[in-house]
């Protein structure tokens, strides 16, 4: 398990890199606010599934397990 603290004025998506490197998974999820390309191309990379909901301006929505996206919250 690895976990940074932040500044509460600053996003967490800006540590999702490093979080995720050197990781393996089968599938990450998270909220839409980590809803970016380059996360989503790292997490891919991984070879595992991106649980992460589009945000409403994306222009081409990408597809993501809504049942599993409901389990973010569990460790």
């Amino acid at each position: 398990m690895r976990f940074i603290l932040t500044g509460g004025e600053k996003s967490d998506y800006t540590q999702a890199l490093f979080l995720l490197k050197g990781k393996k998974a089968d599938a990450v999820l998270g909220d839409k606010g980590y809803d970016a390309d380059y996360i989503a191309e790292a997490i891919s990379a991984m070879d595992a599934q991106v649980v992460i909901p589009p945000r409403s301006n994306r222009k081409t929505p990408r597809e993501f397990d809504s049942y599993l996206y409901k389990e973010r919250n569990a460790i």
